[in-house]
């Protein structure tokens, strides 16, 4: 299962062959602009979503189906999105 990681309040993707080290999750906002997922407020649609993404373009291994939060909390991408 992957591990998410937080750096600076901010979920980051571990590196792998196609993530480099550092590379936080992002999405695209509403308005169009770039945005990172926070911890403090975390919008799990948005970051089934984001995942789903990642996934899709082969990021992260297509089997994934659920990470593990930086919290230890398993967060299922299918059970999130809409």
């Amino acid at each position: 299962m992957i591990r998410l990681k937080t750096v600076d309040g901010r979920l980051e993707l571990p590196p792998s062959d196609r993530i480099p080290e550092g590379a936080f999750l992002m999405t695209l906002s509403e308005y169009g602009e770039l945005e990172t997922f926070s911890t403090r407020k975390l919008d799990k649609p948005g970051l089934a979503r984001a995942l789903f993404d990642e996934r899709e373009m082969g990021n992260i291994p297509v089997d994934t189906k659920k990470v593990e939060l930086p919290n230890g909390e398993e967060f299922e991408i299918s059970a999130h999105i809409k």
